[in-house]
């Protein structure tokens, strides 16, 4: 089965990223893919090139009315044929559909949505502009794939069909991140914590929606009741020179206790070393350093928005966004329920991981998916159906 991938662009992303693992897992013998970057090609789109794999790139944001855009578009699904197309994010999705009708094709368009309408009032004129849009559009798609219920739910009442809706949530490699006590004591000593400090991880880039000024108000709540306590922050543009730091109140023993690393390539290690993960994003499509931190059997602390309390279920905590006092007070808890709780909740954590989020499930319910749609558009060409 040959199938175009058409996405927004092929930077380090979660979306990104996940199209690559599925890209690099699925059968080669079965699945042909090629991939449309509606911007630039990136630093995935050239891992990709390197495995084999066909990337086009337009090289501008996609453009409806952009004649060069919809003219290479169009020259590549030809020349590629594709049985189905898969759109990944809100331009990618039109892009898929559009690719379709430029070539004149009568393969299904699939779409995949990752992100949840929970910072609806944050985001710009052009982003909810975009999301209607999709809306309007999404009756040409055969099915649209959401990586949460509650993405699904919140993009029924932009008009995205509840009868094509399909939940596949994200998958997480559980032999690169898993539980590891050696890690965990290499890790920690070349970071400078001793056995008895209890680390509380943030693994965001730094952004508004993922509400950092929160989780340092929470984290100065905390330090000043546990002296055992560290808060680390990793993340593009999480480092210690970025004025967020400051807002943490200048006090003897306290801000010498926040260690922002920024960007870091060894997070299955420095997931390890926490004693406990925290979001406190004000919106998420599905939280993939969550689900990380819970394969490395790390309890978690979450913000009830996107698939945040459906990944953790019992096995952490969820409070309300942008309430700092409800997030230092379900730290605290995690904190007196000692090693012993953490260690429970962490395992639990880890087998549900395991249960229902592991990557090569997930991946098969790709491959499933596929056959299934392209097996239904067959069905109706059979029978006559446009």
């Amino acid at each position: 089965m040959k199938i175009l991938h058409v996405i927004s662009g092929l930077e380090t992303g979660g979306a990104e990223l996940f199209l690559e693992r599925l890209l690099q897992t699925m059968d080669a013998s079965e699945f042909e893919p090629a991939v449309v970057s509606l911007e630039e090609i990136g630093p995935v789109g050239r891992r990709l090139q390197h495995r084999g794999i066909a990337v086009h790139a337009l090289g501008a944001g996609f453009s409806p009315t952009g004649i060069a855009a919809i003219l290479k578009i169009r020259q590549v699904t030809c020349r590629f044929a594709p049985d189905l197309i898969q759109g990944w994010l809100y331009h990618g999705n039109l892009g898929a559909s559009l690719a379709r009708r430029v070539a004149g094709l009568r393969c299904p368009v699939v779409w995949n949505v990752r992100h949840s309408l929970d910072g609806w009032r944050d985001e710009s004129i052009g982003l909810r502009a975009l999301i209607r849009l999709g809306g309007m559009w999404s009756g040409s798609a055969a099915r649209i794939v959401f990586n949460s219920g509650v993405a699904a739910r919140q993009h029924e009442q932009f008009g995205y069909p509840k009868v094509k809706a399909v939940i596949i949530p994200n998958g997480f490699d559980c032999e690169r991140f898993h539980p590891d006590a050696a890690l965990r004591l290499v890790t920690r000593r070349e970071l400078g914590f001793d056995s008895q400090a209890i680390v509380i991880g943030m693994v965001a880039r730094y952004h508004a929606i993922k509400d950092h000024e929160t989780f340092l108000r929470a984290a100065h709540i905390l330090l000043e009741q546990v002296p055992r306590a560290h808060v680390m922050l990793v993340g593009k543009d999480a480092e210690q020179r970025n004025p967020i730091l400051r807002r943490l109140p200048e006090k003897p023993g306290l801000t010498e206790r926040v260690l922002a690393l920024g960007e870091r390539e060894d997070i299955p290690a420095l997931m390890n070393a926490m004693d406990i993960c925290v979001s406190s994003s004000r919106a998420e499509g599905f939280p993939n350093a969550v689900g990380e931190a819970m394969a490395c059997g790390v309890p978690c602390v979450v913000t009830d928005v996107g698939a945040s309390a459906e990944l953790v279920g019992d096995t952490g905590r969820v409070v309300p966004p942008r309430v700092p006092e409800s997030l230092a007070v379900a730290l605290l808890e995690l904190v007196r329920a000692g090693d012993v709780g953490r260690k429970q909740l962490g395992v639990a954590a880890h087998e549900r991981i395991l249960r229902h989020y592991e990557r090569g499930a997930i991946m098969h319910r790709y491959a499933e998916f596929y056959r299934g749609v392209s097996a239904q558009a067959q069905a109706g060409r059979d029978n006559g159906a446009v």
